[in-house]
C-alpha cells in the first residue's frame, strides 16, 4: 500500500514539474516572439525614418473624378400605364413578417475606460463623450515643414510608448463599430484635441494611421503638410495623386502642387475602406419624422441625428457603399414597428407595391443639384432627415426595405443619369425583367410615381444598366 502511495506521489510530482516546465518554456517563447516582433518593428521604423530624409519628388494632383450619375429632373410620365395584369397573383407566396422582438429599448452607449495612462483627454466624437488615455511623451511637434522635419518626428514618436495608445484607439473604434473611414475621423478628432498646430495634427494622423495598419502619406506644399489617403473604393470630387497603382486622395487641401515620397511604411498596410458590416453605436440624439402612406396610415420613423452628422463627414464614394450600408438600430426598429404590421397577410407582389407606393408618395422629389447645388448621395437614414430625395436615394432606401422587411433579393440598376432597382420574386410575376447571374429580377422603380412592380420608365425600357450587387 505504501509503495502505491509513494509511486502515485512521484507521478503527481513529475506531472506538476513537467507542467511547470512547459509553462515556463511557453512564457519564454512568448517573450522571445514579442522581442522578435518589436525588433522587427524598430528596424522597420528606423528604415522608414531614414527614407523620409531623402529628397521628395514634385507631384501635381489630378482633379477629382466626376460623379457618374447626375440626374436631370426626371420627366415622369403623366399618364401612368395601367398596372400589369398578374393572373398568377393569388398563387404568390405570402410574406411572413416577424413581429417579435421589435420593441426598441435605448441602451447606454458603450463605456470606454482608459487605465494605466499618464494622462486622459475628453473627446467629443459626434456627441459621444470619450475618455482617451495617453502618455504625454507622444505629444511631439514637427520641427519644420521639410523632409528632415517629418523624419525626425517619426523617429521621436517611435522612441515613445505609443503601442498602448494604438491599442486604445483600436478598442474604442471597435466598440463604436467604426469602419476604416470612421477610424480616420476618430484619429482626426483626437489629433485636434491633442494638438493646436495643424501640421502637428497631420503628422500625428499620419503616424497613427500607419501604426494601425493603414497606408497613408504626407505631402508638403507652401501652406504646410497635407495628408494623403488611398481608398479601396472609388471616391468622387476629391483631387488625388496617382502613385504605385493607387490613388492617394488629398485630404482637406485645395492645392495642386506638392512634394511627396513614393514609398509606403509597410507593404502590408491597407487602403481605407468605406464598407461597414455593423451598425454604428455612437450616442443617440433621437429625432422623429412622420410620413403618410397613400393608404392613409401614418408612419413615424426614428433616426439618430448624431449618425446623420457622422455620415455627412464621409466623402462621395461609389454607389454600392450606399446600397450596402447598415442602418442604425434605432431607425431599423422604428421601421419594423411602423411598417411590418401593415404587411401582414400580403403576398410578395402586394408587399413590394406597398413599399413602392411609400417611396412614391411619402417623399418629395428634387435632384441633388436642386437641393444642394451639387451631387450628394444618401445613405438610407438620410431620407428621414432631408426634405427631398432623388432617384438613387430612393433606390437605396427601397432596396433596404425590401431586404429587411420582405427578405427578398434586390439589385441596383445604374442607368445613365438614373438609378432604380429590381427584385427577385419567389413566384411568377409578369413585367420588365433584368437577367443577372442566371436569375430573373423584376424592375421596381421607386421614382416612377404610381407605377407598380414590373414597370420601367419608358425611356429606360431598352437601356442596359450596370448592376449593383446588394448583400
Amino acid at each position: 500500500m505504501n509503495t502505491k502511495i509513494y509511486l502515485s506521489a512521484c507521478l503527481l510530482l513529475n506531472f506538476y514539474f513537467f507542467k511547470a516546465q512547459i509553462n515556463n518554456e511557453f512564457e519564454e517563447y512568448k517573450k522571445n516572439e514579442a522581442k522578435a516582433y518589436q525588433d522587427f518593428k524598430d528596424k522597420e521604423n528606423k528604415e522608414f525614418a531614414n527614407f523620409l530624409k531623402q529628397r521628395w519628388l514634385p507631384v501635381t494632383s489630378k482633379k477629382g473624378l466626376p460623379e457618374p450619375i447626375k440626374p436631370t429632373p426626371l420627366v415622369i410620365p403623366v399618364n401612368i400605364p395601367k398596372a400589369i395584369e398578374q393572373p398568377n397573383k393569388d398563387n404568390l407566396p405570402l410574406i411572413k413578417p416577424e413581429l417579435k422582438g421589435i420593441e426598441f429599448k435605448p441602451e447606454p452607449p458603450p463605456i470606454v475606460l482608459s487605465d494605466n495612462f499618464e494622462s486622459k483627454k475628453s473627446i467629443d466624437f459626434y456627441n459621444t463623450p470619450l475618455s482617451i488615455g495617453f502618455d504625454s511623451t507622444i505629444l511631439q511637434n514637427v520641427g519644420s515643414i521639410s523632409e528632415n522635419g517629418l523624419s525626425n518626428y517619426w523617429d521621436l514618436m517611435c522612441k515613445k510608448n505609443y503601442s498602448k495608445f494604438i491599442k486604445e484607439i483600436d478598442t474604442i473604434a471597435n466598440g463604436l463599430n467604426l469602419n476604416d473611414w470612421g477610424k480616420y475621423l476618430l484619429i482626426k478628432k483626437i489629433s485636434e484635441q491633442l494638438h493646436q498646430n495643424k501640421n502637428d495634427q497631420i503628422c500625428f494622423q499620419f503616424f497613427i494611421l500607419n501604426q494601425l495598419g493603414f497606408d497613408s502619406k504626407v505631402a508638403k506644399s507652401d501652406d504646410g503638410f497635407v495628408l494623403l489617403l488611398p481608398t479601396e473604393e472609388i471616391v468622387y470630387g476629391i483631387s488625388y495623386i496617382p502613385m504605385n497603382g493607387k490613388k492617394y486622395y488629398v485630404i482637406n487641401s485645395n492645392g495642386s502642387s506638392f512634394y511627396t515620397f513614393n514609398k509606403s511604411f509597410s507593404s502590408k498596410n491597407k487602403s481605407i475602406s468605406f464598407i461597414s458590416n455593423k451598425a454604428l453605436t455612437i450616442n443617440i440624439n433621437l429625432k422623429q419624422k412622420m410620413f403618410k402612406h397613400k393608404n392613409g396610415n401614418f408612419i413615424v420613423i426614428d433616426y439618430n441625428d448624431n449618425a446623420i452628422n457622422y455620415l455627412n463627414d464621409f466623402p462621395q464614394a461609389e454607389l454600392s457603399i450606399f446600397f450596402n450600408y447598415p442602418v442604425s438600430e434605432v431607425t431599423e426598429n422604428s421601421i419594423l414597428i411602423g411598417l411590418k404590421p401593415q404587411l401582414v397577410g400580403m403576398n410578395e407582389l402586394d408587399a413590394v407595391n406597398f413599399l413602392l407606393s411609400f417611396l412614391h408618395y411619402s417623399f418629395e422629389y428634387k435632384t441633388d443639384d436642386q437641393q444642394f447645388g451639387h451631387e450628394k448621395w444618401f445613405y438610407p437614414e438620410h431620407l428621414f432627415f432631408y426634405p427631398f430625395s432623388d432617384c438613387e436615394d430612393r433606390s437605396v432606401l427601397f432596396a433596404y426595405l425590401v431586404k429587411t422587411l420582405l427578405n427578398l433579393e434586390v439589385i441596383g440598376l445604374n442607368y445613365e443619369n438614373h438609378v432604380s432597382t429590381a427584385v427577385l420574386f419567389n413566384g411568377n410575376v409578369k413585367g420588365d425583367k433584368i437577367i443577372y447571374k442566371n436569375k430573373s429580377y423584376l424592375a421596381c422603380d421607386p421614382t416612377f410615381v404610381g407605377a407598380s412592380a414590373g414597370m420601367s420608365m419608358p425611356q429606360f425600357i431598352n437601356a442596359t444598366p450596370k448592376i449593383i450587387d446588394i448583400k
